[in-house]
Formats: structure tokens, sequence, C-alpha cells
């Protein structure tokens, strides 16, 4: 036991961490040494890179702990994360991205705490601290509970936490599939509206557990992130926001909330318009790629 909490082993994991990496040299090594630190020793490190032709394999390669690296080219992100989610072992997965950490070396002892003592629970989030490239938190978006008998009703227009903040039984992924990687900045949001429509129970961990930068993909593509999102909305809900006001809401929530909550609340007054959908055909689970 560590801490409370069950202990695995290199041979039989508890968790599966699962890191996608493309030319990140300079922010993977803090990766790296993020999961090297976690004082819970059953983890696995899966490293998936799409053939990057900088110093990412040689920093990869000097790692203080075992890491699981498979490198070939790949189509994106998700496609990577589904990569590893073939070969990742543990009970739980964790998708820590090749420029966030974790807040410090208890994050995984204290998540899998809150597993134990929630045994029904599929998906266990926290909160994240978005930083800039000298660690300056820049926003602190958290999650805010629904009123009403679905704390998690806000899925039908957005993701209401950021995926490094969470960890997922495996189990679901082979229960309702893994990512869609023909979206290629917003597939996460695909994944967890799958979960939240199938039923899956999500706990909330009201901690920070992750800092990410602010510089990731989705802050340098909006338009595309504002337009996959609608996409998804659509899919699973039935959505009746245009890709213009999905943009804006996206764009409102993620950066303008601290300036501008008057924007964010007018924003959220139009999910009068979607119609929520918890239950219904979810997508075919024969498009499961890591199988």
């Amino acid at each position: 036991m560590v801490g409370g909490v069950a202990a695995g082993d290199r041979d039989h994991p508890r968790v599966s961490v699962i890191t996608a990496v493309l030319n990140r040299a300079r922010t993977i090594e803090a990766t790296l040494a993020s999961v090297a630190g976690q004082s819970f020793r059953g983890i696995e490190h899966i490293v998936v890179d799409g053939g990057s032709t900088d110093a990412t394999l040689d920093v990869v390669g000097r790692a203080p702990h075992h890491v699981r690296l498979r490198s070939s080219p790949d189509h994106g992100i998700f496609d990577a994360f589904n990569r590893g989610l073939a070969l990742a072992r543990g009970e739980w997965v964790a998708f820590l991205n090749s420029d966030d950490v974790w807040v410090d070396s208890h994050v995984v002892e204290r998540a899998l705490a809150l597993a134990d003592a929630e045994p029904d629970a599929e998906v266990i989030h926290g909160n994240v601290d978005k930083v800039d490239a000298e660690g300056v938190v820049t926003f602190s978006p958290r999650f805010v509970p629904v009123p009403g008998p679905d704390p998690y009703a806000d899925f039908t227009w957005m993701l209401p936490f950021f995926q490094p903040s969470s960890f997922v039984r495996r189990s679901l992924f082979e229960r309702i599939g893994g990512f869609d990687a023909t979206f290629r900045i917003a597939s996460d949001y695909d994944f967890f509206c799958r979960a939240w429509r199938a039923g899956a129970r999500f706990v909330s961990f009201p901690e920070v557990l992750t800092r990410m930068r602010d510089d990731g993909v989705s802050a340098r593509h909006p338009w595309v992130c504002g337009l996959e999102s609608f996409r998804i909305s659509r899919r699973h809900t039935g959505a009746l926001l245009g890709p213009l006001v999905e943009l804006a809401r996206f764009e409102a929530v993620l950066h303008l909330e601290p300036s501008a909550p008057g924007l964010v609340k007018a924003i959220r007054t139009l999910k009068h318009l979607v119609k929520p959908a918890r239950t219904g055909p979810l997508v075919d689970p024969s498009r499961r790629g890591w199988l």
C-alpha cells in the first residue's frame, strides 16, 4: 500500500500515462520528470512519438524512469493516443501532454485514493492552471457543476474540464471505444460526450492537478477548435448553435472569462437552443482504432 492506495509495479501497473509528442525536445523533459517523480510507483509511462526530427528521442532516452517508447509517423495527437491505448495495461489511464506537468509528486496517489473511495467512478477529473513558457499562471479555469440533477449538463455545449487533469478507467475505453482521430483538436470532447451519454460516472476532484501550457494547439487554432466543437455538439445533442456562436463561446470561456464574465454569461444563455440528449445511439464502436 502507498498512502492507503493499492500499489502496482512495472509488470502490473495500476496507471498507464500516455504522452503523445512530436518535436518537443524543449518541453518533454519536464513532463518526463513529473511522471518519474510521482510517489506512487505502479505507473507505466507510454510515450508515442510521431516521428520527431529534433532531439526529442534523445531526451526520452535519458528519462529518469522506465519509458515504453513507440516512434513512427501518425495522424495527429488522438491517433497517437489510440496507439498508446493499445499498449496500456493499467486499470486507469491518464493523458499528459508533452508540455504539461502534474502540480506535485502526489497527484496519482491522491487520484487513486479517490478512485478507491468511489469504486463505481469511471472518470476522475481535477482542475488545471494554464501557464506561459516561464511557468507563470495566466488562467485558472475551474469545473463548475451545473445546478440540478445532472452536474455535467454542460456537455451539451462544451467540455467542462480539461483532459490532462483526468484519469479514465481503461474499461471505459473498452466499452465505448477510443478517440475519433478525424477530429484533430477536440476529439477529447467527443470521447467524453460519448462517455456521458453512455452513463459513465464522473467524479470531480476539486484540486489543481495539472499545469498546462497556454499555447496549445486549441489556442493556436481557435477557429478549427470551435468548428470541431460545434460538429461534436451537434453529433451528440442536436445543437442548433451555429459554428460562429460556438467559436465565440470557446473564445469567451477559455480566454475572456476573467475579464468579461458578462459576455460568458450572455453566451451561456444560448444553451436553450441545445437539445440535451444523454441517451441515444453512440458512435459506431467499430471505429475503435486502438483495438
